[in-house]
């Protein structure tokens, strides 16, 4: 199957659904334990094993794996779940700032969609739409969504789980 005819059976009313559930849901650095579940579950609906790494309480690397037929190298993508902001801040004004997603013709806007979340969703419907071709890979495909990416590191009196970055 050529790639044109593989891109043909990617979902666009997935990829949206996908993009607003993730925006919805807050994972600011430090409290990336719903998004983790989410990430589990829609990688479970795509045909993948599952895994919650704990890293703390209610925080989490969420990783998945769709096995292949064992005759070729293992693939590892991967992006963090955690957000620049939190969504809540005050000064954070107009659309795609918030964990609320704003859904307009052809665009998806909120918290979050453009680093790192619309990666997760890329592979999930890339997931979809290799299963729904019948390819079986030759190696395993791993997904990772990853906790604590964000810029941050405990220092003095900043300490625990929402200063603990780079995943």
């Amino acid at each position: 199957m050529d790639a044109e005819k593989l891109l043909n059976l990617v979902d666009r009313q997935m990829v949206i659904d996908l993009a607003v559930e993730m925006i919805n849901t807050p994972s600011g650095t430090g409290e990336e334990g719903d998004m983790a579940r989410v990430l589990e579950r829609m990688l479970k609906e795509v045909g993948c094993s599952t895994h919650l790494q704990n890293i703390y309480d209610d925080r989490y690397n969420s990783i998945g794996r769709l096995s292949g037929s064992g005759t070729g190298p293992n693939v590892l993508m991967s992006g963090h779940m955690d957000t620049s902001v939190t969504g809540t801040e005050d000064y954070l004004v107009g659309k795609g700032w918030k964990n609320h997603a704003v859904v307009e013709s052809d665009r998806v806007y909120g918290n979050g969609i453009m680093n790192m979340k619309n990666a997760l969703v890329s592979y999930i419907a890339g997931l979809d739409a290799l299963q729904r071709a019948g390819i079986k890979l030759p190696g395993d495909l791993i997904i990772a969504g990853t906790a604590g990416e964000i810029e941050m590191a405990p220092v003095d009196e900043f300490q625990g789980k929402h200063y603990h970055g780079y995943g």
